[in-house]
């Protein structure tokens, strides 16, 4: 199992101290959703996992839709979202989110800038993504 070593430095007795963990990184199964295991919010930002199985389009700590009929997440075969009815909303997400995974955090950095939704999306979709398309 991977895991994550988290240095943290301190004063301790007017001394320097540094403490060293080890973490686990929990991987997310293998699927092939952009928005699986994340939540998003009404504020351009879709974070978190990708651990869980929240769905970052129900803008709430909603499941996967297809998880809850027992199918494997996949953006290319979810008949919830990735349907035209649905596709102006996504278009926005795309368009105006930032995608903060905890998979990609930069170790040792307290705040990042994150991934724009197309490069998230390309990373774990290995293409990229198409308005209107997807």
């Amino acid at each position: 199992m991977a895991t994550r070593t988290t240095i943290t430095p301190s004063i301790v007795d007017g001394e320097i101290a540094v403490r060293v963990s080890e973490e686990p990184v929990l991987r997310q199964p293998c699927v092939t959703c952009p928005f699986y295991g994340m939540i998003g919010t009404r504020y351009g930002i879709i974070m978190g996992g990708p651990t869980g199985n929240a769905c970052a389009l129900t803008f709430a700590h909603s499941p996967c839709k297809m998880e809850m009929r027992e199918a494997r997440p996949d953006w290319d075969g979810c008949t919830y979202f990735n349907v035209p009815g649905h596709s102006p909303m996504v278009d926005r997400v795309m368009e105006g989110y930032r995608a903060y995974p905890e998979s990609r955090h930069p170790p040792g950095q307290q705040s990042w800038e994150g991934m724009t939704m197309p490069e998230w999306f390309e990373s774990v979709m290995g293409r990229p993504w198409r308005r209107g398309q997807e």
